[in-house]
C-alpha cells in the first residue's frame, strides 16, 4: 500500500491476517469484463457500471472508501475468489470497499498471501440509494474517467484494461 494507508493495512490484517503492507492494487482485463458483463450496460445483474465514468472512479473508491469488510453469501458466510489463490492452493477471501456515492460503490479484490503482493479488483458495482434512505448528492470530489487518473494510487490500472476499437 502506499505511504499514509496504514489504517487500510490494519483494517485488512484484522479482517484476513494477511498483512498487506506494501501491496498494490491490480485490475486485471476479466475482472473490467466481469464488471461490463455483470453491471454495464447490459448488465447480467444490473446496469449500474454502464456509465464509464463509475469504471473510471475505481481509484479514487479504494483510496477514500468509507469501511471495508469481507464479502458474504446469504447465510453470512465468507465467500472466496474464484480464480485467485492464496499461497498454499486455497482460494483466497474477498473483501469489498464501500464508498456511499449517491447510494453504495463497491469496490471487490481478492486478498492473497501469495509473492506478488497485488490485491486482485474482482468486480465493481453501485448499489442506488432507495427511497428510504435521505438524498444523497454525488461526491464532488470522485474523478471523472481520464487517461490517467494521477492519484497516486500504485494500481496498474491503465495498463490491464484491454482497449476495444
Amino acid at each position: 500500500m502506499e505511504e499514509g494507508r496504514e489504517e487500510e493495512v490494519s483494517e485488512i490484517k484484522k479482517l484476513t491476517g494477511v498483512d498487506v503492507s506494501g501491496f498494490t492494487h491490480n485490475g486485471k482485463a476479466n475482472a473490467f469484463q466481469h464488471i461490463s458483463k455483470r453491471h454495464g450496460t447490459f448488465g447480467l445483474q444490473d446496469m449500474s457500471m454502464a456509465d464509464l465514468n463509475d469504471i473510471g472512479r475505481l481509484p479514487y473508491i479504494l483510496k477514500n472508501y468509507d469501511s471495508v469488510d469481507f464479502v458474504r453469501d446469504e447465510r453470512g458466510a465468507v465467500k472466496y475468489a474464484n480464480k485467485v489463490y492464496n499461497a498454499d492452493g486455497s482460494p483466497a477471501p474477498l473483501i469489498k470497499y464501500d464508498k456511499r456515492i449517491d447510494g453504495h460503490y463497491y469496490v471487490v479484490e481478492a486478498v492473497s498471501n501469495r509473492k506478488s503482493r497485488r490485491l486482485e479488483i474482482v468486480s465493481a458495482y453501485i448499489e442506488k440509494a432507495n427511497q428510504k434512505e435521505p438524498n444523497q448528492l454525488l461526491d464532488a470530489n470522485a474523478p471523472r474517467m481520464t487517461p490517467k487518473s494521477g492519484d497516486g494510487i500504485e494500481a496498474p490500472l491503465d495498463k490491464n484494461v484491454h482497449q476495444t476499437g
